[in-house]
């Protein structure tokens, strides 16, 4: 009776259908340590690429999976997104590994997923409206809130790079002010000004 009024709704995730195959060679891979051939549609070099890959690691995050691995065209390690694998086939030579490839240690502090090799403090104040949001969830490890006595929110974090934490403050609309670093303001100004821009354009 408990489980008949009990409901789990997923966020919306990437399409992994047809994608059974592919993700059971690269367990295999993985588990042998045996190199991949992959064809993969690469949003970030805009093009169709083909690389071989020593599979590392398999995660689920940011509502897809992933494989994290050092591929040979970019000479050091990527995460590449399974559903957009054109191909993917197992090869028979095999990859060392000098120690075992630990997934924490490789985030490190970014955001997310991707770290960019600079740290950055972030500083944040949050409006009364979605202070509450804010702060009832850990966003990051190395986050710290203050709560201030008109309701807002103080919101401070260490972050390796500032690209993908962008899109999360972006979500927040005019309910955000950055108070720190410049470049990351800039960042959100720009955007800002293309959607204005867009939209006159369009009116």
């Amino acid at each position: 009776p408990v489980l008949k009024n009990t409901s789990i709704k997923m966020a919306p995730q990437a399409r992994h259908d047809k994608k059974q195959d592919t993700f059971a060679l690269l367990q295999k891979a993985i588990r042998l340590k045996r190199k991949v051939k992959i064809t993969y549609n690469s949003f970030y070099e805009k093009e169709i690429i083909t690389t071989t890959l020593n599979p590392y690691h398999l995660y689920f995050g940011q509502r897809a999976w992933f494989v994290i691995g050092h591929s040979s065209i970019h000479r050091e390690k990527r995460t590449f997104k399974i559903s957009r694998m054109i191909s993917c086939e197992l090869l028979d030579k095999v990859y060392l590994l000098n120690k075992p490839f630990n997934i924490e240690a490789h985030f490190g502090s970014a955001w997310s997923m991707i770290p960019e090799g600079k740290m950055y403090h972030v500083k944040l104040h949050f409006s009364k409206m979605v202070a509450g949001n804010v702060a009832e969830v850990i966003w990051h490890k190395n986050q710290k809130l203050t709560r201030l006595s008109d309701g807002t929110v103080y919101y401070e974090v260490d972050v390796d790079g500032l690209n993908e934490i962008k899109w999360w403050i972006l979500g927040y609309g005019d309910q955000v002010k950055i108070i720190s670093p410049a470049l990351l303001k800039n960042k959100i100004i720009a955007v800002a000004k293309n959607i204005t821009q867009q939209y006159q354009r369009n009116s």
